[in-house]
């Protein structure tokens, strides 16, 4: 006689199915995989960020710094060539004007150079770079009588792309390096404790 019923099952089968040990749970070695899979994934993300961080940092100090290269170094060609070309426009020396604004086309980044007034001069073929900076100098001379005379006025044009273009191997080399680092800091997908393949409970390799 076949033994009863249990819920529509038999007993055997409903009573396996009650046991506790034959839930499906995951093993130990899976859920530490899992949690270090999380973790480093967590590394990586702020580390990802602190780069950002860090390198948007550098970058604009560094661009500033060069900004203010380009602005000294405009500023320092005033106090040089103003007297020298004061001289030469008095005269009208156009020779000696040529050869002093072919020295201001030498310094970085500086394009064009037109001398205007008593004697225009221009020197350079310019620049259609749209970010440029622009100086001009009054030019002056004094006279026998002591009176400084306004004579014209010398305009400089310089434009960033060389300071761009530096820029932007920057924040090539920045990224890369950073990247390099973050890479080598970050414990392997075991987690910082593996010594080695990793291992399930009871076996061996």
């Amino acid at each position: 006689m076949s033994a009863p019923l249990v819920d529509g099952r038999e007993p055997r089968l409903a009573a396996k199915e009650k046991e506790p040990g034959l839930q499906l749970t995951p093993p130990a070695w899976l859920i530490h995989r899992r949690l270090s899979l999380r973790a480093l994934l967590a590394v990586l993300l702020l580390s990802a960020l602190m780069t950002l961080l860090i390198t948007a940092y550098q970058l604009v100090s560094e661009y500033r710094r060069d900004l203010d290269a380009l602005s000294a170094q405009l500023h320092q060609a005033e106090h040089t060539f103003a007297d020298s070309l004061g001289s030469s426009l008095w005269t009208l020396d156009e020779s000696q004007l040529r050869l002093q604004l072919s020295g201001i086309l030498q310094l970085p980044h500086v394009r064009r150079v037109d001398l205007v007034g008593d004697l225009d001069v221009s020197i350079g073929i310019g620049t259609d770079y749209p970010r440029q900076r622009h100086h001009v100098i009054p030019i002056t001379y004094r006279g026998e009588d002591g009176i400084r005379h306004r004579l014209g006025e010398l305009r400089i044009t310089a434009d960033l792309a060389g300071i761009d273009a530096r820029t932007r191997d920057r924040v090539v080399m920045i990224l890369g390096s950073q990247a390099v680092k973050t890479f080598t800091v970050s414990p392997g997908p075991g987690g910082a404790t593996d010594a080695g393949p990793f291992q399930r409970p009871g076996h061996r390799l």
